[in-house]
């Protein structure tokens, strides 16, 4: 056996993946297989003013979870709602697609850390010594 790393985008690795996964998935799930929502999707939210970008959300979706991997607010723009409306934004498209819960994370000890607090997020983890080793928490908000 050899183990090798592969592009993203090869045909074949796709292939076997969604075929193997059809076969495990009601065994593991006990619902029929919906590619479209076990498909993972890569989202991209911007704030602009005029022609200026001043907030940006990144966002990855799969099987009812989305995760924040960033959420970026130009500094001249913090605290005047910007995060707060991309969030709402991204929020709505994942109740749309029939999901439940956003996760994040965050520095322990960032400001974010507050704002994510205060529009219903909850630590659900901590996580000394994650990126760069610095402290970290796990934060969620499950949706209605």
């Amino acid at each position: 056996m050899k183990i090798k790393q592969i592009k993203r985008d090869n045909p074949n690795f796709s292939q076997f993946m969604l075929k193997e996964w059809k076969l495990v998935f009601n065994e593991l799930y006990h619902k029929k297989f919906d590619f479209s929502y076990w498909h993972t999707q890569h989202l991209y939210f911007e704030a602009t003013e005029g022609k200026k970008i001043v907030g940006g959300l990144i966002g990855e979706f799969f099987g009812g979870v989305f995760y924040i991997p960033e959420l970026m607010v130009a500094s001249g723009y913090r605290g005047r709602g910007v995060g707060e409306s991309l969030l709402k934004q991204a929020e709505d498209w994942v109740k749309h697609h029939r999901g439940h819960e956003i996760y994040l994370f965050t520095g322990t000890n960032w400001r974010a850390k507050k704002f994510y607090l205060r529009v219903g997020y909850q630590v659900a983890a901590d996580l000394p010594k994650l990126y760069a080793k610095e402290d970290f928490v796990l934060m969620r908000k499950f949706l209605d």
